[in-house]
């Protein structure tokens, strides 16, 4: 960064000159890999019950028609179909994970989609525009606005952190200037909230708006700064930055990592898919049951007791959640019973399962400080210990610090796919899955992005 430069400027200049060229190879893969893992994600949340309100709420909105609401026969604006497609994106905890962000792909690819269908923009343009929000987002994170920080402190980093990073990945789209991106970073924090209180619900309504409500503050931003719209071009720097604004006084906030590596690493490349329909930090411990399960040949109708340790604050955040798919006891012990986490085990039928209920009752999880040390020593780990009795009295224990999905723990180019076309095929046919498949595997070379939302809707 040059001398004098400050933080929001030189996020900016960032986002203006990066261009697809600079991109490495794995850095484009991984792009089209996201926006494959997204959408196949985001047509099958628009089947559930809160997807269709959602639907509902923009087909009642109406606006210009520019942009797709996936699964849907319709178009809306670009901030409706960014708003829904959001809210569809983290609809039930099957999109991927950013490093410390969460949930980037629900808030980016809807924000880039909108905007891109908008535009007519290209496939190269949008695989530019989303590596800069991912630049942004996970930057963000590092310096401070991740779950570990803002989680105490009431807040969520979809819709804090997210209208940022989405505000940079649309503005990237529209061609904005440095200092017109300066201007959409602050309209992106102007609308910048999302509350823990979505702890208190059962389903997942208030928990995903937070990633709708991101993508759509961001692209409202860069339309506005388009227009010439905003005043404050320092939004990351202080006196009056985000930082004193959502974490004043915090040991842990490190604004300079904001340009740490910026335009020479691309932490895109650390984000990691899910291969389990639940909250992130119970994949270790899904995977590690799983496998003390099958490499002991042991039947669940044997086992005793199962007791789950993590980090305290995934612990206190997760432990007999009200919501069942990131409530660690109810979501390990019906993946040791079925083998698999989907949203089949998450229905009224199964949840009242009498040999589940008993197994749930006889699951238990601490956090435990040792792995709090573990998770901040190994970046990006979601660390659990998973110690299960028999009925005989034998006792198996497996530790496990990345989870299936993770870049130190990848999924096969096959696992991708197979998970693409499970989820999509709820709304799309075999042959339809299919092209959006190989379409989006070349997305550099298409001209005109509507083509993917042409596939997108029904």
């Amino acid at each position: 960064m040059a001398q004098g430069v400050g933080l929001t400027e030189a996020i900016a200049t960032h986002v203006a000159h990066l261009n697809f060229d600079q991109l490495p190879p794995e850095v484009v893969e991984k792009a089209k890999d996201i926006v494959l893992d997204a959408l196949g994600g985001q047509l099958a949340c628009s089947t559930l019950p809160h997807g269709r309100m959602a639907i509902d709420y923009a087909r009642r909105q109406a606006g210009r028609p520019d942009s797709t609401v996936i699964g849907t026969d319709f178009k809306t604006s670009a901030e409706h179909a960014a708003l829904v497609n959001g809210i569809q994106g983290h609809g039930d905890e099957i999109d991927e994970s950013l490093i410390g962000f969460g949930h980037a792909s629900a808030v980016l690819v809807p924000a880039v989609l909108a905007v891109g269908e908008r535009e007519a923009s290209s496939g190269r343009a949008l695989i530019v525009a989303l590596v800069a929000g991912y630049d942004v987002a996970a930057r963000l994170a590092r310096a401070g606005f991740n779950l570990d920080v803002l989680a105490p402190r009431n807040f969520q980093q979809g819709s804090t952190a997210g209208s940022m990073a989405a505000a940079m990945a649309a503005g990237s789209l529209l061609h904005l200037d440095p200092v017109r991106l300066q201007a959409a970073i602050g309209l992106g924090a102007e609308q910048a909230c999302g509350l823990q209180a979505m702890r208190t619900e059962t389903g997942h309504m208030n928990k995903s708006l937070h990633m709708g409500v991101g993508s759509r503050n961001g692209v409202a931003a860069a339309y506005l700064a388009e227009a010439g719209y905003g005043g404050a071009f320092t939004t990351l720097d202080p006196p009056w930055s985000v930082f004193e604004a959502f974490i004043p006084n915090e040991p842990r906030a490190n604004p300079a990592a904001l340009v740490d590596g910026l335009g020479s690493r691309f932490d895109i490349l650390t984000s990691r898919f899910k291969r389990y329909a639940s909250g992130s930090p119970t994949h270790c411990a899904i995977a590690s049951i799983q496998a003390i399960l099958k490499d002991n040949a042991i039947d669940p109708s044997q086992i005793d007791r199962i007791h789950v340790t993590v980090p305290t604050l995934e612990q206190s955040l997760l432990s007999h959640a009200l919501t069942l798919n990131i409530n660690f006891e109810y979501i390990i012990a019906v993946a040791a019973l079925d083998g698999v986490v989907s949203w089949e085990q998450y229905t009224e039928e199964r949840q009242q399962d009498p040999i589940l209920r008993d197994l749930h009752a006889r699951t238990t999880s601490a956090g435990n400080p040792e792995l709090d040390t573990v998770k901040q020593q190994n970046e990006g780990s979601r660390p659990a210990e998973v110690t299960l009795r028999t009925r005989d009295g034998q006792e198996f224990t497996k530790r496990m610090l990345y989870p299936p999905g993770h870049p130190k723990n990848p999924l096969s180019r096959e696992e991708l796919d197979e998970k693409f076309m499970f989820w999509s095929t709820r709304v799309l046919s075999t042959a339809r899955a299919s092209t959006l498949r190989e379409t989006i595997a070349s997305l550099e070379d298409v001209s005109n992005v509507n083509a993917l939302g042409d596939l997108l809707r029904i």
